[in-house]
């Protein structure tokens, strides 16, 4: 159906955004069912699958696969500097932070790889993505690329501890500073896209850094895709 004010689908949707911005679900961060916004707004359920899919092409609301619709928190202040901590960047925002670990595997280090690791190329490398969130939500996506002949059995230190310092903690390795870091905005892949969980045109922010021991040895190759509609970036001290 469609009237002078466009599709009903974009008058839902512009109907749920004033509402959010004007506060209107504050204090729940779950919408009203499809069910129930179809009653709210006197339309059929696919018209509100597509106001809802707009939404969450916006970076306003995330949805649960069997879970419901919820609203994507405030942006987050994620700080950028010399010891940078995704768990500790979200606990003094009060956010709870996870991890999800996604094929890990041990490969031949590609040149970018290796250059940036001081490897040569071919040389063993521990590779594996993760999915970082906050209170739930995914935030980034991160591919990890740690040197294996030192770090043997890397990969399943990071099982068992979900947590990159405790993981090098387990291999001596207590402390390490950020050695480059460099970031771009681009528009999202469709793998990013499935694991953020947003819209094939919301920007992410992408960043490419190495970790170092405090002998200056690279400990870690980063290349992390983080949502640009949820994060946005603090730089201090290096």
């Amino acid at each position: 159906m469609r009237d002078a004010a466009g599709p009903r689908w974009q008058q839902v949707e512009q109907a749920l955004l004033d509402q959010i911005v004007r506060g209107a679900f504050r204090g729940r961060d779950r919408l009203p069912s499809e069910h129930e916004l179809a009653a709210i707004f006197d339309v059929n359920r696919h018209t509100v699958r597509q106001a809802l899919a707009a939404l969450v092409d916006r970076g306003v609301v995330i949805k649960r696969k069997g879970g419901g619709t919820y609203l994507v928190s405030g942006l987050i202040d994620y700080a950028i500097g010399a010891r940078t901590r995704f768990s500790a960047n979200l606990l003094l925002q009060h956010r709870q932070p996870g991890h999800k670990l996604v094929d890990p595997e041990v490969v031949a280090a590609e040149q970018h790889v290796a250059l940036a690791l001081g490897l040569a190329p071919g040389d063993p490398v521990s590779s594996m993505t993760t999915i970082g969130e906050a209170d739930g939500i995914p935030i980034c996506v991160g591919q990890h690329y740690i040197p294996f002949e030192r770090f043997p059995g890397f990969l399943e230190v990071y099982r068992e501890e979900l947590s990159m310092t405790k993981a090098f903690g387990r291999f001596k390795v207590n402390d390490y500073r950020r050695a480059l870091t460099r970031v771009m905005a681009v528009l999202p892949t469709d793998l990013d896209s499935r694991m953020l969980q947003q819209g094939r045109h919301s920007p992410v922010l992408a960043i490419e850094s190495i970790d170092s021991d405090l002998r200056g040895r690279p400990i870690t190759f980063h290349v992390n895709r983080f949502s640009g509609e949820r994060v946005q970036f603090t730089l201090g001290d290096f």
